[in-house]
């Protein structure tokens, strides 16, 4: 289990002054274990993750409500990093899906499904590595080539011309 939560306490350590607005990137730069600031796990955890178009609006309004004073993108109310993604999940996760009439899954199964959806409807296999942190597309095309569509086409035809 540590190494699936592992991936969020990352995220647990992102500073507002990691989100480059211009660019639409995040730096992930360091991590927080067992509530202390440590560099990410591996050496391909420190990267950029672009911000898709569908969540800036709401990373946007999520900087407006929280206090001007606060660091972390999530802080609990007395301006402190979580040190576990355990309140997250109950105080915002678990009641933003029921809102949205979704079934429950933890913050490591969304990681799945934001891979397999994108892959699924074509995004490049390289840009799906780089946001998930992984080494290469090996990893990334090893836990989800399957979701990669197959269409049955004529293949290699510049062969013919």
């Amino acid at each position: 289990m540590l190494e699936k939560t592992a991936e969020f306490n990352s995220a647990l350590d992102i500073k507002w002054e990691d989100v480059d607005w211009d660019e639409g990137i995040i730096h992930v730069r360091r991590s927080r274990r067992q509530g202390i600031e440590t560099l990410p796990k591996t050496k391909n955890s420190i990267r950029e993750v672009e911000i898709i178009d569908v969540l800036m609006p709401y990373l946007q309004k999520h900087r407006e409500l929280v206090s001007k004073k606060s660091v972390y993108i999530f802080e609990t109310y007395l301006n402190e990093p979580f040190t576990t993604c355990d309140k997250i999940s109950l105080w915002y996760w678990k009641p933003a899906l029921t809102k949205a009439g979704v079934p429950y899954r933890n913050l490591y199964q969304m990681r799945h499904s934001f891979a397999s959806l994108m892959i699924a409807n074509g995004e490049d296999i390289l840009w799906v590595s780089n946001m998930l942190g992984h080494k290469d597309s090996s990893m990334t095309l090893q836990k989800y080539a399957r979701y990669i569509k197959q269409t049955r086409r004529k293949r290699a035809s510049f062969l013919s011309e």
